[in-house]
């Protein structure tokens, strides 16, 4: 399935985060490029600590984080099954 998720904040990146490690294909779109960048940081920073842990393995993190695409375009939402 692939989703969208509208905003990539505290909110936005952890649904989309959730998403990603069912195997999902998420979008994770903003409107601006900073607020993605930043969203996809949160991400990366969350599993980086789950890898840390012990919890998950290094290249199931580089797996999660391939299932998700970050963008200003709207337009990219137009082919997924679900919008959040």
């Amino acid at each position: 399935m692939k989703i969208c998720v509208l905003g990539a904040g505290t909110m936005g990146s952890g649904i989309a985060q959730a998403f990603a490690v069912k195997g999902h294909k998420v979008i994770l779109r903003d409107i601006k490029d900073e607020f993605v960048e930043r969203g996809l940081n949160v991400i990366n920073k969350s599993l980086s600590r789950l890898v840390k842990k012990g919890k998950m393995e290094e290249g199931k993190k580089e797996e999660i984080l391939s299932n998700i695409t970050g963008t200003v375009d709207l337009n990219m939402a137009a082919d997924c099954d679900l919008v959040v």
